[in-house]
């Protein structure tokens, strides 16, 4: 008897939903066409992820970053193989860098990251990849770091007024544009820019 009346009050729901789909044809199209555009929409958004995710991580590895970074006081080489020293360690490098400011006419002071490398041609560590420009910086030559997101508006050629911490003035070109992707991300660090070690002193 329960089921009975139960089948007669499922027929008549179901045929009021059916009655009401037929009636609005036009709405019905529009809510199906809405669900398959939401569908398309997250499965295109899933697979691009995964495919971007994949090659990101490809392309960060390919720089080989570096798993540590000690910060210390001037160092020399000594030092550096020290830490070579130590067991599990499997490659090391050394870099000097200090913060200058950019000073332009007419525009806001702007600071600079400098990182100083003995020898860039056979550095393995936080490698970076050439844009624009020379891929190794002469004496008194300057790279910079580009990334599209936070451009310090830096191009080849320039030559910019750079301020050290005693207030002396170095203009110093641009010969390079260069990708750094260990920096990348880091939205409120300085703008790097990268120097032989012989500019540096």
């Amino acid at each position: 008897m329960s089921k009975k009346n139960g089948a007669s009050l499922f027929r008549p729901r179901w045929s009021k939903v059916l009655a009401d789909l037929w009636d609005n044809k036009t709405r019905t199209l529009l809510v199906v066409a809405s669900i398959a555009v939401g569908v398309f929409a997250v499965g295109t958004i899933a697979n691009a992820y995964l495919i971007l995710s994949e090659d990101i991580d490809a392309s960060y590895a390919a720089v080989n970053p570096a798993n540590i970074e000690i910060i210390t006081d001037p160092f020399d080489d000594n030092f550096v193989n020290s830490i070579k020293e130590i067991r599990g360690v499997e490659d090391v490098e050394g870099r000097y860098n200090m913060s200058v400011s950019v000073i332009q006419p007419g525009k806001p002071q702007q600071m600079l990251s400098l990182i100083a490398n003995d020898d860039f041609k056979n550095s393995h560590i936080n490698q970076i990849e050439p844009k624009e420009g020379k891929s190794i910086p002469g004496e008194k030559e300057l790279l910079i770091g580009h990334e599209p997101m936070r451009d310090p508006g830096y191009r080849l050629g320039d030559v910019l007024p750079v301020q050290l911490e005693d207030g002396t003035i170095r203009r110093i070109p641009v010969v390079g544009i260069v990708s750094d992707q260990t920096a990348a991300g880091e939205f409120n660090a300085p703008t790097a820019g990268y120097i032989s070690t012989d500019s540096l002193t």
